[in-house]
C-alpha cells in the first residue's frame, strides 16, 4: 500500500516511522519505563496504557493526533517535535 504524501510536506509514513523513535529517545533520556510514561500522563488526567505507547514505539500502530500529544504532553516535549522531528513556530 502506497501512503499519499504532499511535494514538500513529510509523509504519513516518514511521521508514522519517525515519531515511534523519537518517543523512545525522550523516554530512555528521561530514564522512563514504558509503565512510567503511562502513569505521568495519567497523573495528567490523560489516558493511555504502556502498551499503546509500547504499539508507537515499535510502530506496530499509526498514533492518532490525541494520542501523541498525550504522550509529548507526558514527556514534556512539543507535539510538533514528536510528530515531525520541528519544533513549533
Amino acid at each position: 500500500m502506497t501512503i499519499p504524501n504532499h511535494p514538500g510536506d513529510p509523509s504519513i509514513a516518514s511521521v508514522y516511522n519517525h515519531c515511534g523513535e523519537r518517543v523512545r529517545q525522550v523516554r530512555e533520556q528521561l530514564g522512563l519505563t514504558l509503565r512510567q510514561l503511562a502513569e505521568r500522563a495519567r497523573a495528567n488526567g490523560e489516558h493511555i496504557t504502556h502498551a499503546a505507547v509500547q504499539f508507537v514505539e515499535r510502530k506496530a500502530t499509526c498514533p492518532k493526533v490525541d494520542t501523541l500529544e498525550v504522550i509529548a504532553r507526558a514527556l514534556e516535549i512539543s507535539p510538533s517535535w514528536l510528530a515531525y522531528g520541528e519544533e513549533e513556530e
